[in-house]
């Protein structure tokens, strides 16, 4: 039987809401999508959307792990051809490359990984709903095997939306809604020009662990370091607000990196930690679709303003702050204030 999309579609929404873990989830998406996109290997990535910094990654039969570092580096140089920020900022949210794409300066790195990984041809897919992006698709497949064409690239069109929503239903089904909670205190790691771990205090090994064992972090390894790829790209480029807010089964993390000299010159230093208040509030925003004046009314409360000094502040009246708490509430499943207050700061 031929599956059309919005069979693919269907099912994707079931699994988003089944799954237990992200590898669980991940590799049901890719038995479904393989209906309508067969492909021989992916890899799911999850973002944050506020920083559009990587959060979560599953993969499957796709590029090796020192492939992907290889990938990464050049992607890190501004040496990748179809990066996500483009294709999420583009008119076309889908790219194709492949073994048989022109070669040159630029591409040729890409040609050697791809020969060396058996990958004859990949296809990216930036996964955006509503003005955001939430993750990234990629499929790969291997040689002897048609490379994806343009028909590929527009079923994907029409799939990204839906893998998007699959995606932030996810998250905010399996992750804790408040700070990480019974973890580690603040921990620290010192990162090298190669990307390994050079140094690290006790309780950032022991962030290291419990994102390896995490649901929403499943695979270990490489895995486990993926929500730090986006602070520590920030961090070697010099951008202030290296930060990133990242869902666990948990509770949310904060991670920062920070440029370090002296004799450590060209080494970062990565800090993981429970969220802040306010690095929750701006993620929770987000990944429950709160609007910018439902945002501000929660910000005052968190600073302990009352119904009628935040209408005050706001040149509202009490009765519409009463109702951006109310919206609140229906939108990330708490029944009143002090329980949104509790939640948002234990």
């Amino acid at each position: 039987m031929a599956w059309s999309v919005e069979e693919v579609t269907r099912c994707v929404q079931g699994a988003a809401s089944e799954s237990s873990d992200l590898d669980d989830l991940a590799v049901e998406i890719s038995r479904l999508v393989g209906h309508v996109l067969p492909h021989d290997g992916f890899c799911l990535m999850g973002m944050d959307p506020v920083a559009g910094a990587p959060a979560f990654a599953a993969r499957r039969h796709g590029y090796s792990p020192y492939a992907c570092f290889n990938l990464g580096i050049g992607h890190r140089a501004g040496r990748d051809l179809n990066p996500f920020g483009e294709l999420i900022r583009g008119p076309r949210r889908v790219c194709v490359f492949g073994t048989g794409s022109p070669k040159n300066d630029v591409t040729a790195p890409w040609h050697e990984v791809m020969a060396a990984e058996g990958v004859a041809c990949e296809l990216r897919v930036a996964l955006t709903l509503r003005g955001r992006a939430w993750g990234g698709f990629v499929l790969v497949r291997g040689s002897g095997v048609r490379p994806f064409a343009a028909e590929d690239a527009d079923r994907a069109v029409r799939l990204g939306p839906l893998l998007a929503a699959a995606v932030r239903s996810f998250v905010n089904r399996t992750g804790r809604l408040g700070p990480a909670r019974g973890g580690p205190g603040p921990g620290t790691l010192i990162i090298d020009e190669y990307y390994g771990t050079s140094s690290a205090t006790p309780d950032g090994r022991a962030w290291l662990r419990s994102l390896a064992a995490d649901p929403l972090h499943t695979g270990g390894g490489d895995h486990a370091i993926t929500p730090m790829w986006g602070p520590l790209v920030a961090a070697r480029r010099g951008d202030r607000g290296a930060t990133t807010c990242v869902p666990t089964a948990g509770g949310w993390i904060v991670i920062t990196a920070q440029p370090l000299d002296g004799r450590l010159d060209g080494q970062v230093a990565v800090t993981i930690q429970a969220a802040p208040a306010d690095h929750l509030l701006t993620a929770v925003s987000a990944w429950h679709g709160m609007t910018p004046k439902e945002h501000l009314v929660i910000q005052h409360a968190l600073e302990g303003m009352q119904v009628k000094q935040i209408a005050r502040h706001l040149d509202l009246s009490p009765h519409t702050v009463n109702d951006y708490f109310r919206a609140v509430y229906r939108k990330v499943g708490v029944h009143s204030r002090d329980e949104l207050i509790t939640i948002l700061t234990h």
